[in-house]
């Protein structure tokens, strides 16, 4: 059976760049006339500067975000992002949906993707350090949020830069905070891996459709 291309799914972190630093530009020019016109007025121009300089960073570092959040081909789900990357195989993932928890007698939706892995062992070769020490911290929200619906306790909501032991393996440095991260987001909220919705412009239904399809083509072939 003939593979299929990859699939890219858009990012949504470099939506509005452009706008942005067409923005600040306006607020220098309104803020340069300002001060050419009414000296007077120099409390109002320095903050139409510091706006218009502010949003011209954004929209610049937007231009360093990946162009694509997701890659998906028939073999792997590839995450990637800013900071680096990490990729699993359809047949390691058990479960994707959006995790959600009680607040009183309604149910709300967590703001991102859950992955369950069978093994995780192919996150551990393929994640960076890097990206490990970032979604450490990217993923402090939902440690909170567990806390407080007293899913986790607080001690377990602290950073623990112990040596991580995984089969025959031991894993340390940001890797090892990582998973230790992600073993107390498993206990809380079933998964192992959290993509926030804001990083693609799908919606969340239509992408857990889409990879059960990958899912099942994996699944079939076996």
């Amino acid at each position: 059976m003939s593979e299929s291309l990859p699939l890219f799914i858009q990012s949504a972190a470099r939506r509005n760049k452009l706008f942005l630093v067409l923005l600040g530009l306006f607020f220098c020019a309104i803020s340069f006339s300002v001060a050419s016109w009414w000296p007077s007025y120099q409390l109002h121009v320095v903050l139409g500067y510091l706006v218009g300089i502010l949003l011209i960073l954004i929209g610049l570092l937007k231009y360093f975000e990946p162009v694509d959040s997701l890659c998906l081909t028939d073999q792997q789900l590839t995450y990637l992002h800013r900071y680096g990357q990490w990729s699993i195989d359809w047949s390691d993932i058990v479960l994707v949906m959006q995790p959600s928890f009680h607040y009183g007698l309604e149910r709300r939706d967590i703001p991102y993707l859950g992955i369950k892995l069978r093994d995780i062992s192919g996150v551990i070769d393929s994640v960076s350090p890097r990206l490990a020490s970032r979604q450490i911290h990217e993923q402090r929200d939902i440690l909170v949020l567990a806390c407080q619906q007293k899913l986790i306790t607080v001690e377990q909501a602290t950073l623990n830069f112990a040596k991580f032991k995984y089969d025959d393996r031991i894993i340390d440095g940001p890797k090892a905070a990582w998973l230790h991260q992600m073993v107390v987001l498993r206990q809380a909220y079933g998964c192992d891996l959290y993509i926030p919705i804001n990083s693609f412009v799908q919606q969340p239904a239509q992408l857990i459709a889409l990879f059960k399809q990958y899912q099942q083509r994996v699944n079939r072939d076996l």
